[in-house]
């Protein structure tokens, strides 16, 4: 496994260091400055995009690769992924999507509103889980006393 680290850290340096060169590629030409930086910002936002994903998924393999060689670590994983998943689906029943205006800002889009409301009932629900887990256990602590 340690093996495989290395690997993945020397893919990600390299993903840099590549990324790194086509960017300074991009300042050659007889192209305008706001062409330019224009053509800068589109490509740097594609790499950072690459490397995200890149990097999720290398994340997401080698904790798959655990979980896997532990039949009750899979266990528990396949459950936290249902039950986050129960808690979107939820998230996304109790959601919103009615544009709303804040603060002299125009009104978001009816996908923007959604995606937000999404993520602040998430917040609150996580949280609340994680109040009522710690309370939870406190409780046991004084009763096991």
């Amino acid at each position: 496994m340690e093996k495989v680290r290395k690997l993945i850290v020397f893919i990600l340096i390299g993903l840099g260091v590549l990324s790194s060169i086509y960017t300074f590629l991009l300042f050659g030409g007889d192209q305008s400055a706001d062409s330019l930086t224009g053509m800068f910002v589109d490509h740097l936002y594609v790499i950072v995009i690459a490397v995200f994903v890149f990097s999720v998924l290398i994340v997401f393999l080698v904790s798959l690769s655990k979980a896997f060689s532990d039949v009750d670590s899979l266990k528990k994983s396949c459950l936290f992924i249902v039950l986050f998943a129960s808690v979107m689906g939820v998230a996304t029943l109790l959601a919103s999507d009615e544009p709303v205006r804040f603060l002299g800002v125009p009104p978001s889009s009816k996908f923007d509103s959604k995606i937000s409301g999404i993520g602040i009932i998430m917040f609150y629900i996580l949280f609340s889980g994680a109040v009522v887990v710690l309370l939870a256990s406190s409780f046991s602590k004084l009763v096991k006393r």
